[in-house]
Protein backbone atom coordinates (compact mmCIF):
# COMPACT_ATOMS: atom_id res chain seq x y z
CA UNK A 1 0.00 0.00 0.00
CA UNK A 2 1.40 3.18 -0.86
CA UNK A 3 0.70 6.50 0.77
CA UNK A 4 2.05 9.40 0.11
CA UNK A 5 -0.34 11.93 1.94
CA UNK A 6 -1.59 11.69 5.82
CA UNK A 7 -5.29 11.72 4.31
CA UNK A 8 -4.50 9.04 1.35
CA UNK A 9 -5.06 7.00 4.03
CA UNK A 10 -8.54 7.64 3.96
CA UNK A 11 -9.85 6.00 0.66
CA UNK A 12 -7.40 2.91 1.21
CA UNK A 13 -9.49 -0.40 1.96
CA UNK A 14 -9.78 -0.64 5.91
CA UNK A 15 -8.40 -4.57 5.39
CA UNK A 16 -5.38 -2.89 4.71
CA UNK A 17 -4.47 -0.57 6.45
CA UNK A 18 -1.82 -1.23 8.99
CA UNK A 19 -2.07 -0.33 12.73
CA UNK A 20 -5.79 -1.45 12.92
CA UNK A 21 -6.97 -4.20 14.87
CA UNK A 22 -8.20 -7.49 12.84
CA UNK A 23 -11.70 -7.08 15.01
CA UNK A 24 -11.88 -3.19 13.97
CA UNK A 25 -11.31 -4.51 10.21
CA UNK A 26 -13.77 -7.35 10.88
CA UNK A 27 -16.75 -5.19 12.43
CA UNK A 28 -16.08 -2.32 9.95
CA UNK A 29 -16.51 -4.95 6.79
CA UNK A 30 -19.66 -6.72 8.55
CA UNK A 31 -21.23 -3.03 8.98
CA UNK A 32 -20.81 -2.58 5.08
CA UNK A 33 -17.69 0.27 5.63
CA UNK A 34 -14.70 -0.41 3.13
CA UNK A 35 -12.73 2.69 3.63
CA UNK A 36 -12.05 4.71 6.48
CA UNK A 37 -13.58 7.78 4.54
CA UNK A 38 -17.14 6.19 4.57
CA UNK A 39 -16.95 5.03 8.17
CA UNK A 40 -16.02 8.91 8.72
CA UNK A 41 -18.52 10.56 7.00
CA UNK A 42 -21.35 8.73 9.32
CA UNK A 43 -19.84 11.18 11.71
CA UNK A 44 -19.32 10.39 15.59
CA UNK A 45 -22.75 9.94 16.47
CA UNK A 46 -24.02 7.39 13.78
CA UNK A 47 -20.55 5.31 14.29
CA UNK A 48 -20.81 5.70 18.12
CA UNK A 49 -24.33 4.11 17.74
CA UNK A 50 -23.70 1.47 15.13
CA UNK A 51 -24.13 -2.02 17.44
CA UNK A 52 -21.36 -4.13 15.81
CA UNK A 53 -18.78 -1.51 16.50
CA UNK A 54 -19.30 -0.85 19.93
CA UNK A 55 -17.59 1.50 22.19
CA UNK A 56 -13.83 -0.21 22.14
CA UNK A 57 -14.10 -0.26 17.97
CA UNK A 58 -15.06 3.59 18.02
CA UNK A 59 -12.20 4.04 20.79
CA UNK A 60 -9.75 2.78 18.56
CA UNK A 61 -10.74 4.55 15.74
CA UNK A 62 -10.34 7.66 17.73
CA UNK A 63 -6.94 6.83 18.32
CA UNK A 64 -5.98 5.83 14.91
CA UNK A 65 -7.27 9.39 13.75
CA UNK A 66 -5.70 11.14 16.46
CA UNK A 67 -2.74 9.65 16.20
CA UNK A 68 -2.11 10.63 12.10
CA UNK A 69 -3.82 14.09 12.93
CA UNK A 70 -6.69 13.39 11.03
CA UNK A 71 -9.48 13.57 13.64
CA UNK A 72 -10.93 16.85 11.51
CA UNK A 73 -11.94 13.98 8.86
CA UNK A 74 -14.52 12.44 11.57
CA UNK A 75 -17.37 14.56 10.93
CA UNK A 76 -19.62 15.51 14.16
Amino acid sequence: MRITLPTDILKHPIEEIPGLSRKFKKRCSSCGYATLRQLCREGALEISKTENLGPDRFSELIDFLRERKLLHALDD
